[in-house]
């Protein structure tokens, strides 16, 4: 391992277990129809990418992180 060689074999492929898309606002949104919209703007891209992939979810979670920087996370399966 001193000199950069080591045992296991190192595996740079392997099955996605997570699809997420997120985005970061110039701005705070404090409008609700505006944090809805954009909610499902975000879930819209998630979808075609797991369509894409020929995939489907069972998870669903949902981060906010608010104006202090504290996230609030909820899921749903």
């Amino acid at each position: 391992m001193a000199v950069g060689h080591d045992g296991p074999v190192v595996v740079s492929e392997r099955d996605t277990k997570s699809v997420s898309v997120e985005d970061t606002f110039d701005v705070d949104l404090h409008d609700r129809v505006r944090v809805r919209t954009e909610v499902d703007r975000l879930a819209g891209r998630c979808v075609e990418r797991l369509r894409a992939a020929g995939r489907s979810g069972r998870t669903v979670v949902l981060k906010v992180r608010r104006y202090d920087f504290s996230t609030l996370t909820r899921s749903e399966t």
